[in-house]
């Protein structure tokens, strides 16, 4: 092994050094948090790069989302999720994409802090690939906070999805109403 570093690699620690400090100096007010009105995120971040609703599939509208840079941080990228039923839509699911370095622990626990709101997150548990990496990395962590809310890093997009419980009792409800009536159709 040689002794010194590669020119490459000093420039990566540096890099992902200063990344990290960067995330840790910013204020609180930088981040999204999941209950937010879209009025709020716009105070918050600024005017949205860009305004969108996701296609559930093709041809179908779905859930109006918003697009933000976050301050401070060249390319990281806060996407909030607005249900279409919600008379004052609230941010119900938010990813933060492009967090480099990929899987920054330390990048990841801060957004989590930030995303507590008085509620304590459980530890991670981390699942690896069912065809298994070559690297033998996990695929993807999972978090748990105690209100019921969840989090989700997958590392090969390098995206952290943080889902509010109310989201999640929705898509349950969804899913066994659909069951219910593809039974019914039997």
């Amino acid at each position: 092994m040689p002794r010194f570093m590669s020119f490459a690699k000093v420039i990566h620690r540096l890099m992902t050094l200063s990344v990290i400090a960067v995330v840790l100096a910013l204020p609180e007010a930088s981040h999204a948090r999941l209950g937010e009105t879209a009025q709020a995120c716009v105070e918050r971040y600024g005017q949205p790069f860009k305004v969108e609703r996701h296609n559930l599939l093709l041809g179908v509208e779905g859930e109006p989302y918003m697009d933000f840079n976050m301050s401070g941080i060249h390319g990281v990228n806060v996407r909030c999720f607005f249900p279409v039923a919600e008379p004052i839509a609230i941010c119900d699911l938010i990813h933060y994409s492009n967090i480099g370095p990929v899987g920054s622990d330390e990048i990841i626990a801060r957004l989590l802090m930030v995303e507590s709101q008085g509620f304590v997150w459980g530890p991670a548990a981390e699942h690896m690939s069912p065809l298994g990496d070559a690297d033998n990395e996990f695929a993807y962590k999972e978090w748990q906070r105690s209100d019921g809310a969840t989090a989700v890093y997958t590392r090969s997009l390098d995206l952290l999805q943080i889902t509010s419980k109310q989201r999640l009792d929705a898509e349950r409800q969804e899913t066994e109403s659909y069951k219910r009536n593809k039974i019914k159709g039997l």
